[in-house]
C-alpha cells in the first residue's frame, strides 16, 4: 500500500495506480482469508469481534478526533482512547435508540 503513495505512482494514469493498489491489496486479502481458514482461533478473540461491531462507529468518529493526531506518541495515544470511547458511546446510544424504535421511519400513530 505504500507503494501507491508515493508521488511518481500517483502522477501515473489512473488504469495503473488502480492495478497497483489491486496487486497490493488483493495478496493481502488473500493471506488475510488463508489465515482465517488455517487458524481460526487466531480471529474468534474477544477485541476483534468487539471491534468489528464497532467498526462503523470508529469510521464516523474517526474523522472528526484527527485534529488529534501528530507525531508525539501522547496525541497518539490520545487519539485512539478518545476515538475509541466516542465510538463506544455512539454505538451504545444507536444500539438503545434502535431497540426503543427512535430511528424508525415509519409512524406507529398513523395506523
Amino acid at each position: 500500500m505504500v507503494v501507491t503513495q508515493f508521488e511518481t505512482v500517483k502522477k501515473m494514469p489512473y488504469i495503473v495506480s488502480n492495478m497497483l493498489s489491486i496487486l497490493t491489496c488483493f495478496p493481502l486479502a488473500i493471506a488475510v482469508i488463508a489465515l482465517m481458514v488455517w487458524i481460526p482461533k487466531l480471529f474468534k478473540n474477544i477485541f476483534l469481534i468487539y471491534t468489528g461491531g464497532i467498526s462503523y462507529e470508529l469510521y464516523l468518529i474517526h474523522a472528526f478526533t484527527l485534529n488529534f493526531v501528530s507525531t508525539k506518541l501522547l496525541n497518539i495515544i490520545i487519539f485512539i482512547l478518545v476515538t475509541a470511547m466516542a465510538a463506544i458511546v455512539l454505538h451504545i446510544l444507536t444500539k438503545r435508540g434502535l431497540r426503543y424504535g427512535r430511528f424508525n421511519c415509519s409512524n406507529s400513530n398513523e395506523k
